[in-house]
């Protein structure tokens, strides 16, 4: 499921199961993607390199919002928004039991925000993700949580790179990000 170039696409409700590389996908700005009542499960590695696998990818500018979303067994990151300009808002959802990458076996996270998008999420679980539950990272990029449960995150069993991390950790936020945690719970 993509948008891209300017396009705008709304779903719901919605079920999105053992897709490639990404199951839902929002490229370029002016690009909008809203979801309602969308499950997103079992997406799979991308064939070619065994990269990839997230529920939702939001980039370069485009704008994503998901009303009451269930995020379960994706591979990599399940929700992930990056770059100048996206911008992400997640209401009542659950995202739990995210894969690492098939490839190397690091990642797993749960939501991974970055590179200066800007995001909201109101009255979420991010259950027994793998590796860090919440990354917030670089320059410019900002996260509000309000009413935010992260809990049993699990090791990776590879060390990422990244943020050097293996260990579960609930939530990271560096690179000169920013994030608000409003009623939120470790």
């Amino acid at each position: 499921l993509g948008s891209q170039g300017g396009a705008r696409l709304v779903l719901g409700p919605v079920h999105l199961a053992s897709n490639r590389a990404a199951a839902a996908l929002a490229t370029d700005p002016g690009t909008i993607l809203e979801l309602t009542d969308a499950t997103v499960v079992d997406t799979l590695s991308r064939a070619l390199d065994l990269d990839f696998g997230r529920g939702l990818d939001v980039e370069l500018g485009a704008r994503a919002t998901v009303t009451r979303g269930r995020f379960a067994r994706n591979r990599e990151i399940a929700i992930f928004a990056d770059g100048r300009g996206t911008e992400l808002t997640l209401l009542d959802l659950e995202v739990r039991d995210t894969r690492g990458r098939e490839a190397v076996g690091d990642q797993g996270g749960g939501m991974a925000v970055q590179r200066g998008t800007h995001a909201t999420v109101e009255r979420a679980a991010f259950l027994a993700n793998r590796g860090v539950g919440v990354f917030v990272g670089g320059e410019g990029t900002w996260c509000g949580m309000t009413g935010v449960d992260v809990r049993g995150t699990l090791e990776m069993g590879v060390a990422d790179p990244a943020c050097g991390c293996a260990a579960g950790t609930a939530v990271v936020v560096m690179e000169s990000a920013a994030a608000e945690l409003i009623g939120f719970r470790l």
